[in-house]
């Protein structure tokens, strides 16, 4: 995997070998940055179940202010470290080795809020209504922020996330991702 676009563009990015984590793939991550383009400036961004870091290092790359990578596996926490250090973005990442419903309480009880959130859980999980609810309970999503939910082509995204609408879901293959905002 490489990454697609911005200052660290061609970086390679290295994912744990294992069938627990399951990357973007860099044609879904192009097109999700596409479809993002300009909006992911300057954002605080959320990345839940981070695995490779991939979609959190896509964001600093194309001029995001700083990143939350939250996986709890810590095999695939050691990558997304390496990862971030490759693409030259330590400084601006933290990497939480936790479970997301960890990690957003932590968030909930300090106040932080971002403003660009991607969720990629595993496939054949039932977390979703989880992860709503969680979120929207510690309210860490700003309210104008983009939430990106990648998912299995078959799921029904929800019809929104801490009160953002879903606005659209585009599908690759197997996958789709489903983008919340207002804009």
């Amino acid at each position: 995997m490489r990454i697609t676009g911005g200052q660290a563009r061609g970086i390679i990015i290295r994912a744990p070998k294992n069938m627990r984590t399951r990357p973007t793939s860099d044609k879904v991550r192009e097109a999700l940055f596409d479809t993002l383009g300009a909006r992911v400036a300057d954002r605080n961004v959320l990345d839940l179940f981070a695995g490779s870091g991939a979609l959190a290092i896509e964001a600093l790359s194309r001029g995001a202010k700083q990143a939350a990578l939250v996986e709890r596996d810590p095999v695939a926490a050691r990558l997304i470290h390496e990862n971030l250090t490759r693409g030259g973005f330590s400084e601006r990442a933290e990497v939480f080795v936790t479970d997301f419903r960890d990690a957003i309480r932590i968030f909930g009880r300090t106040a932080r809020q971002f403003d660009l959130v991607f969720i990629d859980p595993p496939y054949q999980s039932d977390l979703l209504d989880q992860i709503t609810l969680v979120l929207e309970k510690h309210r860490v999503v700003a309210p104008r922020a983009i939430v990106v939910l990648e998912h299995f082509k078959k799921i029904e995204p929800p019809p929104a996330v801490s009160e953002i609408p879903l606005s659209r879901t585009r599908f690759y293959g197997q996958t789709a991702l489903s983008y919340y905002s207002f804009v």
